[in-house]
């Protein structure tokens, strides 16, 4: 795999009481309500309004096939007031094409989940009048970096490993290819990256060349040249491999 790039610097990072927080949702060994498969589970945000003294909707990931132990790609970005008590409430449902059956709800505050050791919170999920196990929960807080920083680069790749059974297996065909730049989130080694960007894919090949592409290194790597970065080739659903680097090393090394 070969990258080029290249970085604009103008960093401005100014005092403030409020930030930004991006909250990333895991679950594992949710309770499996289906019978002839897993749940097929999603995840809905609420913040508590104070005014109204009720719980508002603020938005909910995608759903995940067939899966008791989800990492959800989409999360939420909500300002973390350092003034003031902010109550979160998160609700796993498994959603069925015509309906959905809560698996277990968890609630807390913005600030338990930000003093959390590497801003890490794990919960247990429960029902209303009930001490039932339904799985665990994980929030991962991480301030959004205001750097205005620009990573310009091009991916390529040789010799790949995607090719598999056409014709109904009769014979071999190339199967399309594209690549997924991905963040860790969670605290330096947590092994939990995020997708911050995923490509077009590339048909009929096993070289693939992608067009240049310009991202902000605050998608990139939350703004830190020195955060972990997971760059993985994924073809048929299925990864073909991948590299762990950093921004920073990325302005030294261009062959992997």
């Amino acid at each position: 795999m070969t990258m080029e790039q290249r970085i604009q610097p103008n960093f401005e990072l100014p005092p403030s009481l409020e930030m930004k927080v991006e909250l990333h949702i895991s679950c594992r060994k949710l309770k499996d309500l289906d019978v002839f498969s897993k749940s097929d589970p999603v995840c809905h945000f609420f913040l508590w309004n104070e005014r109204t003294r009720s719980w508002t909707r603020f938005g909910h990931t995608e759903v995940v096939n067939n899966n008791l132990n989800p990492d959800f790609e989409k999360y939420f970005t909500i300002s973390y007031s350092f003034e003031k008590q902010q109550r979160l409430r998160f609700v796993i449902l498994d959603q069925d094409i015509t309906d959905a059956e809560e698996i277990g709800f968890f609630e807390t505050t913005l600030g338990n989940v930000m003093g959390s050791k590497n801003q890490t919170m794990t919960g247990q999920l429960r029902i209303a009048r009930s001490n039932a196990n339904r799985g665990q929960i994980i929030v991962r807080a991480e301030a959004v970096s205001e750097s205005n920083h620009v990573i310009i680069y091009q991916i390529t790749a040789h010799g790949l490993a995607n090719k598999g059974g056409g014709c109904a297996g009769m014979c071999s065909e190339v199967r399309p290819v594209f690549y997924e730049i991905q963040r860790e989130v969670g605290g330096v080694g947590s092994g939990h990256f995020v997708t911050s960007y995923s490509s077009p894919p590339a048909f009929g090949t096993q070289d693939p060349v992608w067009l240049p592409h310009k991202i902000r290194l605050s998608k990139f790597s939350n703004g830190d040249p020195n955060a972990r970065v997971k760059i993985r080739l994924v073809s048929n659903r299925k990864e073909i491999g991948h590299i762990i680097t950093t921004a920073g090393m990325l302005t030294q090394t261009r062959d992997y």
